[in-house]
C-alpha cells in the first residue's frame, strides 16, 4: 500500500509529465509553423528580387518590340499575383505563429517567450526584406535549443 506522501509524489510526476508532453507537441508545432513560415520568406524575397530585377528591365530597356514589351509585362503581372498570394499565406501564418505564442506564453517562462516573439519577428521581416538568413537562422536555433532545454526531464520551473 502506498503512503499518502509517495500517491502526492506519483501525482505529481504524472502531471509533470502530462506538462511535458503538452509542452513538446506545442514546441513541435511551433517549430514547424516557423520553418515553413522561414522557407516561404525566402520564397518571398525571391520573388520581390525578381520583379525588382523585371522592373528595372522594363524601365531600363529603351526600344522594345512590342512583343517583348508584352513578355515583361505579362511576366511582371505573374510575379506580382504570385507575390499577393505569397502575401495572403505570409499572413495566415502570422495569424497562427500568434495564435501558438499565445498559448506558449501560458505554458513556457518568460525568457523563453522572449525568444519566440524574437524569433517571430525575424521570420516575419525576413520575408519583406529585412534581415538576414544568417541572423533567422541563429534565432530559430535559439529558440529550438531553449525549448528542448525546457522539455527535458529534469527542467523544473524553467
Amino acid at each position: 500500500m502506498l503512503t499518502r506522501r509517495t500517491q502526492v509524489e506519483v501525482t505529481d510526476a504524472a502531471s509533470l509529465n502530462a506538462l511535458l508532453v503538452e509542452k513538446r507537441q506545442l514546441y513541435a508545432r511551433f517549430l514547424r509553423i516557423m520553418e515553413d513560415a522561414y522557407e516561404a520568406a525566402g520564397e518571398m524575397r525571391e520573388v520581390a528580387d525578381e520583379l525588382d530585377r523585371m522592373t528595372a528591365k522594363l524601365v531600363g530597356a529603351g526600344e522594345l518590340t512590342d512583343t517583348v514589351r508584352q513578355e515583361l509585362k505579362r511576366d511582371l503581372e505573374r510575379l506580382s499575383a504570385k507575390k499577393e498570394w505569397m502575401q495572403q499565406g505570409r499572413e495566415s501564418s502570422f495569424g497562427e505563429l500568434k495564435r501558438v505564442r499565445a498559448e506558449i506564453s501560458l505554458l513556457a517562462g518568460a525568457a523563453l517567450n522572449l525568444q519566440v516573439a524574437r524569433a517571430i519577428t525575424l521570420v516575419m521581416g525576413y520575408g519583406a526584406r529585412r534581415g538576414e538568413a544568417s541572423e533567422v537562422s541563429e534565432a530559430l536555433v535559439d529558440v529550438a535549443s531553449a525549448m528542448r532545454s525546457d522539455v527535458l526531464p529534469g527542467a523544473r520551473g524553467r
